[in-house]
């Protein structure tokens, strides 16, 4: 919070924008999905001030779809962020948790060749850095995406790869989802 303030006293509204974004961000870590919400339309309206739209933008998205928990509202984040998106050039480094999210809400939305699409994007940029979160994010929605093909098997072992991935770069969080993932699964 008090990173916000200092940024919006000094008055570079991309500063204020990251930061907005951030705290969103830990209110959605802390279960405030509403407030994690309210964050991110404050930010998305200050993307549209800045002169790095195109880096801001996209990672705004990518927060929002995560930010919605139903699935079929998810989903339609993912299109309507497409819509908002398509006049952009975005950032591709910036974009990766838009991709992952997507894919997943994609999934999860029924839309299975859009999901490939957002995941073969997202494994693309997950290449140019081995090894990090962004590996074991792609693991992850790797494995929604075998689950939403019916494929429990395969996708609960895509959820420990994640796990173990996500545990690596000492993400706990992200490791009690990909463990809660593979339970519900109930394979052996």
């Amino acid at each position: 919070m008090q990173a916000v303030s200092l940024n919006a006293q000094a008055g570079p509204i991309s500063a204020q924008c990251l930061s907005t974004e951030r705290l969103a961000e830990v209110a959605l870590a802390r279960g405030q999905r509403w407030e994690a919400s309210r964050l991110l339309s404050r930010a998305k309206r200050l993307s549209q001030r800045s002169l790095l739209v195109s880096h801001l933008l996209v990672r705004i998205q990518g927060a929002r779809v995560i930010a919605t928990s139903d699935p079929s509202a998810a989903f339609g984040v993912v299109v309507d962020s497409e819509t908002a998106l398509a006049r952009r050039d975005v950032c591709d480094p910036c974009s990766m948790t838009f991709r992952v999210a997507s894919a997943i809400a994609s999934a999860r939305g029924g839309d299975l060749d859009r999901a490939a699409r957002y995941l073969e994007d997202a494994e693309r940029l997950a290449g140019m850095w081995q090894g990090g979160p962004w590996s074991a994010a792609v693991w992850e929605a790797r494995g929604v995406l075998r689950e939403a093909h019916g494929e429990r098997d395969q996708a609960a072992a895509l959820f420990r790869e994640a796990a173990e991935s996500f545990a690596r770069v000492g993400r706990t969080l992200d490791v009690e989802r990909c463990e809660a993932a593979v339970e519900t699964l109930h394979v052996s």
